[in-house]
């Protein structure tokens, strides 16, 4: 027989006990769910909750239902009862669904034959927050005024459960997440580059993470609770003196990062980008400060050694042909400091009567022809993928088989003197002015590389085959390109040539034997 003659208030003196015995509240909520069955000797029941997402009911506990069930439409005039109870706040009593107007239309009810049907809502702070709901589908007029007052008294109690519980769960959430935050912040200390040294308020470390201790090579364990002046070094101890001497005001933003170098015992002079920021109480009052540390030693080398390349590649781009330009980014070596021992062509071309031109025109003028003369030079010998060695005055020195591999380098080098007294042509044309010049051109083994320091080099050529060069240059006349004999054995067959005959040059004990290159062989 149904226990419907029990003291409501024993029932509720268990079920409070129930809820009251533990924050687990599904475990609460099934052994509550059983007890109200048991007492109002309904069929089915079960509790859900507004999803604060969605705004939809979801089932937490279910009793003799399948909460699948619950969604399905065979389910919608059960769930029309509870949005009812839901939306008006108040709980509601059926004692025959089959033979109510307003529920008996639904296919399901006659399915399902719902008779007896109790429901009523979990308020929290005003705040309907769900529903709680029990059947029958055998008795008609099962439940009484006395069973939803007590739904209501249980409702009543079941809902405070569920806010104890959320917010027990809430704030083992933030418990969570603190020691979460903390032991990241903690990982963060340990695994970042940067270094971080705070200091309290008499300057004493109170943190001083790993990299720090790295960076500036002093013990973390000893420098804890020591001063900075103690640990720190007296180029940092000098620097943060003069923070403190000028602390920033509370609304300031965080300071500026400041270059500080540093001479450390075992890592010798190190470069520190520096941030300080105050570290604040909750007056407003500074309790001390927070350092990071960047470690720019090694970007310094860096940005030091890419300015001598960024150096190296505008000398490169000035001076060599763009198909020597790529096989020297292929292999760097090809440049090296030293240079080595090979057979090159040598290239020398200098302006006939340059003193006498310049005395006869303002020195501006001097200089912007001077200018379009060894741009058409520089051109010429580019476009035979020779090397611009360097500008004398009005002179051009090239080299052609060096740096990089040029088998028909001779020719390359003939090619680009003829191509150069062809240009003359135009700049004479231009400028009105007669200009000519005289080029020289030699075959024969020198040393080719660079010379000078790793941050200034000169990229050039050294021995007797350049002296020659120089020498036949200054036998030439307006117009002429003089080869000499080892020259012209390689480029005999390419053009067509006048034999000078032995000529005697200064600095030489023997005679250079010499030729005058008259163009190209057409026929050939």
């Amino acid at each position: 027989m149904r226990p419907r003659a029990r003291d409501k208030f024993a029932v509720l003196h268990e079920v409070g006990r129930y809820i009251n015995s533990s924050l687990d509240l599904g475990e609460v909520l099934d052994r509550v769910m059983d007890t109200l069955l048991r007492v109002l000797g309904a069929e089915r029941g079960f509790l859900m909750l507004l999803d604060p997402q969605t705004g939809q009911l979801a089932v937490q506990v279910a009793r003799n239902l399948d909460p699948a069930a619950l969604s399905s439409p065979q389910f919608a005039p059960s769930r029309g009862i509870m949005q009812r109870v839901l939306t008006a706040g108040a709980p509601a009593l059926v004692n025959d669904a089959l033979a109510d107007p307003a529920l008996g239309q639904f296919q399901s009810v006659v399915a399902q034959r719902l008779r007896s049907v109790v429901c009523a809502p979990l308020r929290v702070k005003g705040q309907v927050i769900g529903v709680v709901y029990a059947d029958s589908r055998m008795h008609v007029g099962l439940f009484h005024r006395a069973d939803l007052e007590l739904l209501e008294a249980f409702a009543d109690q079941a809902a405070i459960a569920i806010d104890n519980a959320r917010l027990y769960r809430g704030l083992e959430e933030r418990l969570r997440q603190i020691a979460d935050l903390q032991a990241y912040q903690d990982n963060v200390l340990r695994s970042v580059a940067s270094g971080v040294i705070a200091l309290d308020r008499d300057g004493r470390i109170t943190t001083l993470n790993p990299a720090a201790a790295r960076i500036l090579d002093i013990s973390a364990a000893t420098a804890r609770g020591a001063t900075y002046a103690e640990v720190l070094g007296p180029d940092m101890t000098q620097f943060l003196h003069a923070y403190r001497q000028h602390l920033p005001g509370a609304d300031d933003p965080t300071g500026l990062s400041h270059e500080v170098v540093c001479e450390l015992p075992r890592r010798g002079r190190v470069y520190l980008s520096v941030r300080v920021s105050p570290l604040r109480g909750g007056d407003g009052q500074v309790a001390g400060l927070v350092v990071a540390l960047e470690d720019r030693t090694e970007q310094r080398a860096l940005e030091k050694r890419a300015a001598a390349e960024e150096a190296r590649a505008d000398a490169y781009s000035r001076f060599f042909a763009p198909k020597v330009r790529e096989v020297i980014k292929r292999n760097p070596e090809a440049v090296r400091l030293g240079g080595v021992r090979k057979e090159i062509s040598v290239l020398f071309a200098d302006i006939r009567g340059y003193t006498t031109i310049s005395e006869q025109m303002p020195p501006e003028e001097v200089v912007g022809l001077l200018n379009q003369y060894l741009e058409l030079a520089t051109a010429a010998i580019r476009a035979c993928d020779g090397t611009v060695d360097k500008y004398i005055g009005d002179a051009v020195v090239a080299l052609f088989n060096a740096p990089t591999d040029q088998p028909q380098h001779p020719e390359y080098a003939v090619w680009a003197a003829v191509t150069l007294q062809g240009m003359m042509e135009r700049l004479r044309r231009d400028t009105g002015r007669a200009v000519y010049c005289g080029i020289g051109v030699n075959t024969g083994e020198a040393v080719a590389g660079n010379i000078g320091t790793a941050e200034i080099l000169s990229y050039t050529a050294i021995g007797d085959a350049v002296n020659v060069a120089a020498r036949l240059q200054a036998h030439a006349g307006p117009g002429e390109v003089l080869i000499s004999e080892a020259t012209y054995q390689q480029v005999g067959q390419a053009f067509a040539v006048e034999r000078l005959g032995p000529l005697a040059v200064k600095g030489r004990r023997e005679p250079v034997v010499a030729y005058r290159v008259l163009g190209p062989r057409l026929d050939e």
